[in-house]
């Protein structure tokens, strides 16, 4: 799984059981998963198979900023349902859950139920969630510099850290992507002339700067998708956020958005910023 994204690297049996187990998830409404046979990110969990009668079933191992969480499943006398629920069992903790002491739960460790996430697992999820609800938690949000109508286009606005980006044929390391003034085709004025109606749909209570700082800062830390667009030399970084009903103790609400963070393929400048219902390709 890659940031939502799972990656198969098996043999057909093990990938078509780790698909289904990823959309049990899908199916339970608690978490959307892309499944990909590759992506522009660097993954964050690997499952891997093996068949061999002297280990134990399946384990999972958490990762780290520079390592990835890793499934370790043995095929040896699993039935191809009971490989699904493994599967589902494990990918569980890589969302964030921890074992449960109902006995009807895909996440008891006595036994994983042949149904997919239950009930109790779905609970779970929502109370553990912390991707980032549509509503964002601005209490520690960055002031962004002014950007006044004698402003210099190259004045800086903000800088975000930003995670190395991979896609084939082209990448960035680790480091810094600014937000500069700016026109009216890139940088801070284009974003407040076309889109600043966009990231105060996202939630009214707070300013449009706010909700637009949350999101940018999250994608390039931890982005989901990444493309390359060749006709412009731009990368193209995309991060899913999850609306939360905060009247109903925050629970999701199965709507999403798609953070969209177009950045320079040279020096990684923000050229745009904005949300919308699906990700932004590169075609």
């Amino acid at each position: 799984m890659t940031n939502g994204q799972v990656v198969y690297a098996a043999s057909p049996e093990a990938a078509a059981a780790a698909a289904r187990a990823a959309q049990e998830w899908v199916d339970a409404g608690s978490v959307p998963i892309i499944e990909a046979s590759s992506t522009g990110a660097s993954p964050t969990v690997v499952i891997e198979v093996s068949r061999d009668p002297t280990v134990g079933i399946a384990e999972y191992t958490s990762g780290s900023d520079v390592a990835p969480a890793r499934i370790r499943v043995n095929l040896d006398d699993l039935s191809v349902q009971e490989l699904v629920s493994v599967l589902a069992h494990e990918l569980g903790h890589a969302l964030g859950l921890v074992h449960s002491e109902d006995p009807s739960a895909l996440m008891n460790p006595g036994g994983q139920p042949q149904g997919g996430p239950q009930a109790a697992d779905v609970a779970a999820l929502q109370q553990a969630c912390t991707s980032g609800p549509k509503t964002p938690d601005v209490s520690e949000q960055q002031t962004w510099g002014a950007c006044g109508r004698t402003s210099p286009e190259d004045k800086a606005v903000r800088t975000f850290a930003r995670a190395p980006i991979n896609t084939p044929g082209h990448a960035m390391v680790e480091g810094t992507s600014t937000l500069y003034c700016g026109n009216l085709k890139n940088g801070y004025r284009h974003i407040a002339d076309g889109h600043e109606g966009d990231w105060q749909g996202i939630d009214r209570r707070y300013n449009w700067r706010d909700n637009a700082d949350h999101s940018i800062e999250v994608a390039l830390q931890h982005p989901m998708t990444v493309c390359y667009a060749e006709t412009n030399g731009t990368f193209v970084v995309g991060y899913l956020l999850f609306e939360k009903n905060l009247r109903n103790g925050g629970q999701l609400t199965g709507k999403t958005l798609w953070a969209n963070i177009i950045i320079d393929g040279g020096g990684g400048k923000i050229i745009t910023a904005y949300p919308s219902s699906a990700p932004r390709g590169c075609t």
